[in-house]
């Protein structure tokens, strides 16, 4: 089974949406694992409140490559989506995924299996609001879980 780890900064919306992405994951026969464990995959859902909240994200974004220099490392949040260049510039960055393109994150992955080529999925926030339909859902389905 392929494990899956996610770390979370910011605030209380982050960790929602970690739980959502998780499900989706989760749905796809992953095994989640702790962050600080080796694993496939590493998802970071960053903040970009502040230049310490760039910091921190930089930081784990490291951390998760050090762990595992052959997982494949997603980036998604806030500073994913306002600084996806400086995210992909980071050695070891596979896959960076703006706030709204995280239902495309599986398919991302896999197409980063094959190809081994590093993927920037941001796009403009203001071109669909898909993302936020899909989170509402999935929101629901966490908080029924609880």
């Amino acid at each position: 089974m392929t494990t899956v780890a996610f770390h979370t900064l910011g605030c209380k919306v982050n960790h929602y949406e970690t739980e959502a992405i998780w499900q989706f994951f989760k749905e796809h026969d992953y095994e989640r694992v702790d962050f600080n464990q080796r694993s496939d995959v590493y998802v970071i859902n960053t903040c970009t409140v502040t230049n310490t909240g760039d910091r921190k994200s930089r930081q784990v974004i490291r951390r998760a490559v050090r762990k595992n220099p052959e997982a494949v490392i997603c980036v998604t949040g806030c500073y994913a989506q306002t600084s996806p260049d400086e995210i992909m510039e980071i050695p070891g960055v596979d896959i960076v995924i703006g706030t709204q393109e995280r239902r495309k994150m599986l398919e991302y992955i896999e197409q980063y299996k094959q190809d081994r080529e590093p993927i920037n999925g941001v796009k403009n926030i203001m071109k669909t609001r898909v993302f936020e339909e899909w989170m509402y859902h999935n929101l629901q389905i966490v908080q029924e879980h609880h």
